[in-house]
């Protein structure tokens, strides 16, 4: 399919994200009726920048996805691919967090304090869970 218009890029975005007309329309602070508008070609008017750029910033699209020349298969891929810098770096991040992980319990055992309420790294920050003296009332019994 050939986009040769904001409108049909638009209704494509749309209809990859799998978002309903509500969601999307507050996601971009736009109404419903516009957006049905739109997806349903009753109006012609050219999309603004100001919604051009807030789509790009929510669904971290390029911003030359809405230039002429970027158009058929072109305009695809610039939506659905990932690129390939943004992986390396997010790699690279968890790569070295689980280095400094191994490297730390070479020596001595290596606790991650989580944040409430999640989940502790291997061993628990609380030793005694039970109370260990004993009443002299549970003693007679």
């Amino acid at each position: 399919m050939d986009f040769k218009n904001s409108i049909e890029k638009f209704i494509e975005i749309f209809n990859r994200s799998n978002l309903s007309i509500s969601k999307f329309a507050s996601l971009i602070d736009k109404d419903r009726r516009t957006i049905t508008s739109w997806i349903d070609r009753v109006s012609n008017v050219e999309i603004s920048n100001d919604i051009k750029t807030k789509i790009c910033k929510e669904f971290r699209y390029p911003e030359y996805i809405w230039e002429d020349a970027c158009s058929g298969d072109e305009f695809l891929k610039s939506i659905t691919s990932i690129p390939q810098k943004e992986v390396r770096i997010i790699d690279e991040d968890y790569k070295g967090r689980l280095q400094y992980i191994i490297e730390h319990e070479k020596n001595r055992r290596f606790v991650i304090q989580a944040q409430f309420p999640g989940p502790m790294y291997r061993d628990s920050a609380v030793r005694k869970v039970y109370k260990t003296t004993n009443s002299s009332e549970i003693e007679e019994l």
